[in-house]
């Protein structure tokens, strides 16, 4: 366990296989309070998970979690499907933070949700 850390910063994806990954670390960290995600641009297919790990849900374990900041955001459908299951597991956050992902010179934008928005 490290129940020293409450901030994490990690560069990863949002598909299954980065899930469950997430979820296994998560575990260790229960006084996690922020945590930001900066999206990892993959070359690269996953690793294909074994049946019984892709047909299991992730359950994120965030008892202490106030905060989650995403950097890059750009709503993709695995990127909408962590935020679901963040809103429907009833992880106890304060607010989300989404910074949209920009193109050539457009400047970012970011946008706020907090517990009660969603």
């Amino acid at each position: 366990m490290i129940h020293n850390l409450n901030h994490l910063e990690l560069r990863t994806g949002f598909t299954q296989y980065d899930l469950v990954g997430m979820a296994a670390l998560l575990k260790l960290c229960p006084n996690l309070e922020t945590k930001m995600l900066d999206y990892l641009f993959k070359i690269e297919e996953d690793e294909t998970l074994s049946e019984g790990l892709s047909s299991k849900p992730v359950e994120l374990s965030m008892p202490s979690l106030k905060q989650v900041s995403v950097t890059s955001y750009t709503g993709t459908e695995d990127e909408v499907n962590f935020m679901k299951i963040l809103s429907t597991q009833g992880v106890a956050l304060e607010k989300i933070i989404l910074v949209r992902g920009h193109v050539g010179a457009k400047s970012r934008v970011q946008m706020v949700l907090y517990r009660n928005a969603y």
